[in-house]
């Protein structure tokens, strides 16, 4: 990337980048008729890394002054995948910054490539004034290019051949790259411990809760640093990342959180050093979670009681999901149970039956399939197991080519993995009016690459049908108790910032098919 007076990297940018990636890397790759051979598929990004790599950039932002270039290497499991290059230019009372974000990884020893970036534009105090971004993986493509006037965002967006426009209002207190560049840097010194504000998304158009909390232990052989431990998301289920900051500079040197299991860690050094050829990290199968035994088919059709823990992660994300809660058995651990014939709480919004950028379920060619599915049927426990199979036989290719696909692009392109399945199918209901949402999380697997007894990253969908919430999975052969949610959504790979901190971290103990909870 060249300069160009563009420079600086907002606080929130690492940790989306990482979602980005993490979508497209974590996506899984079920096929529909043949249970018995699951596939799962990383979407780091594709999926589920999006929200991941944004929380890391997010802390680039603190960066000089003055116009300047810097590049950073990015390391996973120990492995050189790709770099980070940030330029920030101050001139005239306006700021500009620029992020560019370059990785390479596999999934199941398919290679994807992620490219990633974006644009501010602020006023000297963090004022915004517009904004861009930009993601390739797979594939598929997504931008966004907006300008922020008097209150109000004027987007332009493109998926793939599909261009729309939105006029939103500017979320109150929201920063952009600056303005999260002056919220870091203000930290150390200040007196304070902490700092708390919401981080604009720019891929999402969302502001997501930003926590900075200052640390007092340097590395002994960098006594000049300090540490900031950031939280991108909900609290107590948000993306956690910490930065080393050399603050007489206000330069980050070192940026780290963890994906899929494994370090990610971002490190200052030359250009040559960061743009050194990388090597692809296998990131689907690291997130593979080892069942403790075998389930058959009769007991995940009832309900299950899995003893969990998350090697430090907030386990509230899995109550979030319908059907899930978190109880306590009589020795007071942690267990998850799963029920997989839905939940009545709560009720879907009216936001759960529109269009999203991702469910586009005002699609002309979305709508044509599901009219064509519900054969003149308007009840929507007899419509949904049509959609399933009209979805199954309509995806005619499933890969692990395809970066993340939105619902319009999929009945296009007919090719695609669980993702695929999943946001057309929650498109299909939309466009029927019947309430949906995309769930990323786990779903088991007898056998999956040379391996028995895992559960696999995967996506599917609930909707309300009768009053409940209720399963339904069109990649492998139905919905069951051995699907276990991370997070919820309508379709945004940042819907899914809840459950990155446990993919990869989530162990299962034991599973039993009775109650185990202490009563």
């Amino acid at each position: 990337m060249q300069a160009d007076g563009e420079s600086g990297v907002p606080s929130v940018l690492m940790p989306r980048f990482r979602c980005a990636a993490l979508c497209g890397a974590a996506k899984c790759s079920v096929p529909a008729r043949r249970p018995r051979r699951a596939h799962g598929k990383i979407r780091p990004v594709r999926r589920t890394a999006w929200p991941a790599l944004a929380a890391l950039l997010c802390l680039l932002a603190c960066v000089g002054a003055r116009a300047q270039t810097r590049w950073y290497a990015v390391e996973m499991g120990g492995q050189h995948i790709g770099h980070l290059v940030e330029e920030r230019v101050a001139t005239e009372g306006h700021v500009r910054t620029r992020i560019g974000l370059s990785l390479l990884v596999k999934r199941d020893g398919t290679p994807l490539r992620i490219e990633a970036s974006e644009r501010h534009e602020e006023r000297e105090d963090g004022t915004p004034l517009g904004f861009a971004s930009r993601l390739e993986a797979g594939g598929t493509r997504t931008e966004v290019e907006a300008r922020v006037e008097h209150g109000m965002i004027e987007a332009r967006i493109v998926q793939g051949d599909r261009v729309s426009e939105r006029r939103l209002p500017w979320p109150e207190g929201a920063l952009l790259a600056e303005g999260q560049r002056r919220l870091l840097a203000s930290l150390p010194g200040s007196g304070a411990r902490e700092r708390r504000a919401r981080a604009f998304d720019a891929a999402a158009l969302t502001a997501v809760p930003l926590k900075l909390v200052l640390r007092q232990d340097p590395p002994p052989e960098r006594p000049e640093l300090v540490r900031i431990e950031q939280e991108l998301g909900e609290p107590g289920a948000g993306q956690h990342t910490e930065v080393w900051l050399e603050p007489e500079r206000g330069e980050v040197v070192q940026m780290q959180t963890t994906l899929f299991g494994l370090p990610l860690r971002m490190r200052s050094c030359s250009e040559a050093c960061a743009t050194a050829p990388p090597v692809a990290a296998e990131v689907l199968l690291t997130s593979l979670v080892p069942s403790p035994r075998a389930l058959s088919v009769r007991e995940r059709r009832r309900t299950l009681w899995y003893r969990v823990a998350a090697d430090g992660a907030a386990l509230a994300p899995l109550s979030r999901i319908p059907g899930q809660r978190i109880v306590r058995d009589a020795e007071g651990e942690v267990v998850l149970a799963i029920d997989p014939h839905g939940q009545d709480a709560p009720a879907p919004s009216p936001a759960d039956t529109l269009p999203s950028r991702w469910l586009q379920s005002d699609d002309p060619e979305v709508r044509a399939l599901a009219i064509r599915a519900a054969a003149g049927s308007t009840r929507p426990e007899r419509i949904l197991p049509r959609l399933v199979r009209a979805v199954r036989e309509h995806i005619r290719h499933r890969s692990l080519n395809v970066g993340y696909a939105s619902a319009a692009e999929v009945v296009r392109q007919r090719e695609g993995d669980c993702t695929e399945h999943a946001v057309l199918l929650a498109a299909l209901a939309r466009a029927l009016g019947i309430p949906a949402r995309v769930v990323f999380g786990l779903a088991y697997a007898p056998a999956y690459a040379g391996r028995e007894q895992v559960f696999v990253p995967h996506a599917w969908v609930m909707a309300w049908v009768e009053g409940r919430w209720v399963g339904l999975d069109a990649a492998l052969a139905g919905f069951d108790a051995a699907h276990i949610g991370l997070a919820m959504g309508d379709g945004e790979p940042f819907d899914f910032y809840g459950g990155l901190d446990l993919m990869g971290r989530l162990r299962i103990l034991d599973i039993t098919a009775h109650a185990t909870e202490d009563r």
